[in-house]
């Protein structure tokens, strides 16, 4: 057939137009409809059928007796095409005086092989398929088959892509064959959340990642060209998730022109710079599960675990981080000129280095060390990806893919217009998108298995699943807790270019940190008294609930908010940094760095800039607190201007709290000394003011 029977440059009658197919094919009425076109031009039909159906890739699900049965159930209008609407479509390859031997096209002999039991797929780590075959896997055998048969130059300068597409009919059913060398074969249905909430996608999960297909094909095709991949995009595009759950296992199933799969057992080694270049999170992928290294500096295990007998990718995961976390620049020039040996040496040891970067730090990282090392060389085009935000169609396939693998469906298309509508605007589409469900689901009968309009009215949206579900979090504490809640929160948050974003704070020091850091570790959430217990409880709750991660690294364990996008949306949380004050949220984030620097060695000259009072003042001084006051604020003209910002802030809570405060304070003071404290207060008490720190 061809496209317009009229417009073809050979005149035959026997052209028919694929519309009049198309209308024949609507009066049959078929419930289970493939139709196979091996001919030129042939992915034309899908214009054809008016209704442009678009597909999702749900190219390996578990078959469990549920889905076996909706593919029987729904209806399946399916078109298999040889090649794409522009492309012509190879009838053999080869000489033509061997058409006499009965030759096949590449494309009817790719899909008599994938009939054959060939184009079978197995879940990752299992030797035997679930016996059937449908017309998705055909679709994949044969994409795969007909590009390597044709792109050997027969064709020209192109390759030949088959296509698979529904018709208007098309209900989600799926035409299915039986494979002739495995019996059928059920897999063992577990029930899981099929979105992953503000999570990113891992390897464990890539069969729950959708919707972004053409960008993972599109790096799947670099990384296997270069030994260096930089992809950069805003904080919230998924950027981890795509190499984690995209790239990586794409790059394990991938077979080259042999039929080999090379990077089957490569090994992802990942790691996220933590609070100096030396310290970080190591995590080691083995098949689909994580296995958790702890106490791993960044790159010194790493270093010894290289193998260049094996096939390794190394993630540098978040690395913005590195400048953000206070790194000093001699940590970070050594950390640096180690990844540019590792760099330089990354081809002879089978090594693949992918970063992942917040695209506003660029300039940041061209401007390293580690950067000039390939920024300038000409092939940089091929290392930078910037990864781009998800369009409309890529969201719905993100949004209904998920759905789908769990046999989820959705009331009605307004409802998935709605959705979509409402996360198409929202910073951070993705993971948005992805919490907004997780909770969806949470509240969706799993007998019925359907999203429905009322439970998403209930819901909320976006901003009301993220508000009401780390409210009710909040809610469910005592007052006590909710006051500790949000001191935590608020704590966690750091801000960069005006937008609110996650910070860790360390809690245990890592095994060797005393040795490492030549300094005390200091407990950010130790508070006074006895809260540390309940302090310990609420952030045991957070964790539970998935408003906040716990990980280890080589300063020691931490807790940090699961997403940015936690503190850009949770109106609660907006609130009580409001109230906190962005000012003084600022200047506690700079204390703290203060209070840090102060367990660094004492400096040889540091004697020469101290403020401590000296021995001839004869004055009772607590060393304890003018001992380090030198490698604090040596010459730092800002010493008083911090000062009177305390001074000022602590003014209300220290007239306030005036009985407690000295209730705890005359203990701590000799006797003889006690009634001068005791009429200070009350003077300042009833003058409403406090002396001036600075005199």
């Amino acid at each position: 057939s061809d496209a317009q029977p009229e417009m073809a440059m050979l005149k035959n009658d026997s052209l028919i137009a694929m519309e009049a197919v198309f209308e024949t094919l609507k009066k049959l009425d078929c419930h289970h409809t493939l139709l196979i076109l091996d001919c030129c031009f042939a992915g034309k039909f899908r214009y054809a059928d008016d209704s442009r159906m678009g597909r999702i890739g749900l190219s390996n699900m578990p078959l469990y007796p549920e889905r076996f049965e909706r593919y029987k159930r729904e209806k399946a209008w399916q078109v298999l095409v040889s090649a794409g609407p522009h492309q012509t479509a190879a009838d053999w390859l080869g000489q033509r005086q061997e058409l006499a031997n009965g030759i096949h096209s590449p494309f009817a002999e790719a899909l008599l092989e994938a009939l054959e039991g060939k184009a079978e797929l197995h879940a990752m780590g299992k030797k035997q398929g679930d016996g059937v075959l449908t017309s998705q896997e055909l679709f994949l055998y044969l994409w795969e088959k007909v590009e390597r048969l044709t792109k050997d130059g027969h064709l020209g300068d192109k390759s030949q892509y088959p296509d698979l597409f529904p018709m208007a009919n098309h209900q989600g059913g799926q035409f299915i064959f039986f494979d002739p060398n495995n019996k059928l074969n059920f897999a063992n249905r577990v029930l899981r959340n099929p979105y992953q909430g503000l999570y990113p996608f891992g390897p464990a999960v890539s069969d729950l990642f959708f919707g972004r297909s053409a960008v993972v094909k599109e790096l799947l095709e670099r990384i296997l060209h270069t030994n260096l991949l930089l992809v950069t995009a805003p904080s919230g595009s998924g950027k981890s998730s795509v190499i984690k759950a995209g790239l990586y296992p794409a790059l394990r199933n991938w077979v080259d022109s042999d039929g080999e799969k090379n990077w089957a057992d490569s090994e992802l080694l990942v790691l996220r710079p933590g609070a100096a270049p030396w310290t970080g999170q190591l995590i080691e992928y083995s098949g689909d599960e994580p296995s958790l290294a702890n106490h791993f500096n960044g790159l010194q295990p790493l270093l010894e675990k290289l193998d260049p007998a094996r096939k390794q990718i190394l993630l540098l995961d978040q690395y913005e981080e590195l400048f953000t976390d206070g790194a000093t620049n001699e940590e970070v020039l050594a950390f640096e000129n180690n990844l540019v040996a590792l760099f330089q040496s990354a081809d002879e040891n089978q090594l693949k280095i992918i970063i992942t970067l917040r695209s506003d730090y660029e300039w940041l990282l061209e401007k390293s060390v580690f950067g000039q090392a390939f920024w300038k060389l000409d092939e940089f085009n091929q290392f930078l990806y910037r990864l781009r935000a998800m369009s409309i169609s890529e969201l719905r396939e993100a949004l209904l893919g998920p759905a789908l693998a769990e046999l989820y469906e959705f009331e009605t298309e307004k409802l998935v217009e709605t959705i979509l509508a409402e996360v198409g605007y929202a910073p951070g589409a993705l993971p948005m998108l992805s919490f907004l469900m997780s909770q969806y689901y949470e509240i969706t009968n799993k007998d019925e298995r359907v999203f429905t309009m009322n439970a998403y009215k209930e819901l909320g949206g976006i901003n009301g699943a993220l508000s009401t579900y780390a409210d009710r979090v909040y809610e469910a504490l005592s007052a006590d807790k909710q006051a500790i809640m949000e001191k935590l929160i608020i704590r966690m948050v750091k801000i960069s270019d005006g937008n609110f974003l996650r910070r860790r704070v360390y809690v245990s020091e890592g095994a060797h940190f005393a040795y490492d850091r030549g300094r005390n570790f200091l407990n950010e959430f130790d508070y006074p008294g006895t809260q540390n217990d309940s302090v310990s409880e609420v952030l045991q709750i957070l964790e539970q609930k998935q408003l906040i991660l716990a990980g280890s690294d080589r300063i020691g364990h931490y807790y940090e908010p699961v997403h940015d996008a936690l503190l850009q949306h949770w109106k609660t949380a907006k609130e009580w940094i409001a109230a906190f004050g962005i000012d003084n949220l600022n200047l506690q984030r700079q204390l703290w760095q203060d209070i840090i620097d102060s367990q660094q060695p004492e400096s040889p000259n540091a004697a020469n800039n101290a403020y401590s009072a000296e021995i001839e003042d004869d004055l009772k001084v607590d060393r304890s607190l003018t001992d380090n006051l030198s490698k604090n604020w040596a010459a730092n003209p800002r010493l008083l201007q911090i000062i009177e910002q305390i001074s000022y802030a602590a003014k209300p809570m220290m007239l306030k709290e005036k009985d407690a405060i000295i209730e705890e304070a005359l203990p701590l003071i000799s006797e003889e000394d006690r009634a001068t404290f005791q009429n200070f207060w009350d003077d300042c008490y009833d003058k409403k003011k406090i002396p001036d720190l600075n005199s």
